[in-house]
């Protein structure tokens, strides 16, 4: 097993602090108040599946938080057992978030159009061609 100097330790904590913690924190968050956005049904809105991805940071990644404590705090690598099984565990939690944001994408489409939505031709402001959808109650206010 690989050992770690303190000042490598000291460097990987500030790392793990300053890059999964936010991403953990932000994305969970992000994709919460999404969610919570598109079930309250405003006069308009522009849907886009790739919140889920957000929550799938959530899985992934507290997961890799957590082992990377064990080389800061103890000096040495997490063992081979353990990593493989990291690995697994997140190619599944990734499989189960494509799939899911696919099913997403398919039930909460025919929700919005039974409440009467109607699909916006076009791009949504300040979104990637294709990545989303503006949806909106009056045709009127597509234009």
């Amino acid at each position: 097993m690989q050992k770690f100097p303190i000042k490598r330790r000291v460097g990987m904590f500030f790392g793990m602090l300053c890059l999964y913690v936010p991403l953990i924190l932000v994305g969970g968050r992000l994709s919460l108040t999404t969610l919570r956005e598109y079930y309250e049904f405003p006069s308009e809105l522009s849907f886009s599946s790739f919140f889920v991805y957000g929550f799938s940071a959530i899985f992934i990644l507290t997961p890799v938080a957590f082992f990377s404590l064990w080389p800061i705090f103890l000096g040495r690598r997490v063992s081979m057992k353990v990593q493989k099984f990291v690995t697994k565990y997140m190619i599944a939690v990734f499989i189960v978030t494509v799939a899911f944001q696919v099913g997403f994408k398919i039930y909460f489409s025919n929700k919005i159009e039974n409440k009467g939505y109607v699909a916006c031709p076009g791009t949504p402001k300040a979104w990637v061609p294709g990545m989303a959808t503006r949806y909106a109650k009056d045709p009127q206010s597509c234009r």
